[in-house]
C-alpha cells in the first residue's frame, strides 16, 4: 500500500507504533458513479427488510451499510437464538443473512429450528470458513445461498437480489 511502518521503544515507558498509509480524497462524482459492476445503484429494496446475522459488527455495520443504500430495512441478530426469536416472531424479515459460527447456537442449528415452522422463508449463509463441508450442510438445511466473507459485492448484490428483486 505504499505506507510506511515504525516504532519508538523505551524500556522504562513501552513503545509507541507508527503507520503512514497515502491518503487520495475521491471524488462525489465518481464514487457515486452509476456505471459500477456490482448493480447497487439499480437496486430498491424499499419496503423489505433482511435480517443479518452476525457476531462480528464490522461485518454487520459492511452489509448493513450495503442493504442501507438499497434501501432495504435491517434487523439485527447477533447470536442464533436471537435470529429464531425474530424470524418466529412478527416482524418476520423477508431474507435471512445467517453466519455458521456464532454463540450461544450456531447458524446451521438456528437454521433448522427456523425451518420447522417457516419452510420457505429464504436464508442465504455468509461465513469465512469455506475449507470444511459447510457449503454442503447449509445446502442440505435449505439455504437458498452461500456467500464467503470477505465479501464480493456484485456476488452478494446479485445473491440478495436473487430473492429480494423477486415482486
Amino acid at each position: 500500500m505504499e505506507g510506511k511502518i515504525w516504532l519508538e521503544s523505551d524500556p522504562e515507558i513501552g513503545t509507541t507504533f507508527y503507520f503512514t498509509l497515502p491518503y487520495e480524497k475521491i471524488r462525489e462524482s465518481s464514487a457515486s458513479s452509476k456505471d459500477d459492476s456490482s448493480g447497487i445503484h439499480e437496486r430498491n429494496w424499499e419496503g423489505r427488510s433482511v435480517l443479518i446475522v452476525e457476531d462480528d459488527y464490522i461485518n454487520y455495520k459492511l452489509l448493513e451499510g450495503i442493504l442501507k443504500r438499497c434501501h432495504a430495512r435491517v434487523l439485527f441478530a447477533v447470536n442464533g437464538k436471537e435470529a429464531v426469536r425474530i424470524c418466529l416472531g412478527p416482524d418476520e424479515p423477508d431474507l435471512v443473512l445467517m453466519d455458521i459460527q456464532l454463540p450461544e447456537m450456531n447458524g446451521l442449528e438456528a437454521m433448522r429450528q427456523i425451518r420447522k415452522t417457516k419452510p420457505d422463508l429464504p436464508i442465504i449463509v455468509q461465513t469465512a470458513n469455506v475449507l470444511n463441508d459447510e457449503k454442503k450442510r447449509a445446502e442440505e438445511e435449505g439455504c437458498q445461498g452461500f456467500i464467503v466473507k470477505p465479501v464480493n459485492l456484485k456476488y452478494f448484490m446479485d445473491e440478495v437480489g436473487k430473492i429480494l428483486d423477486k415482486a
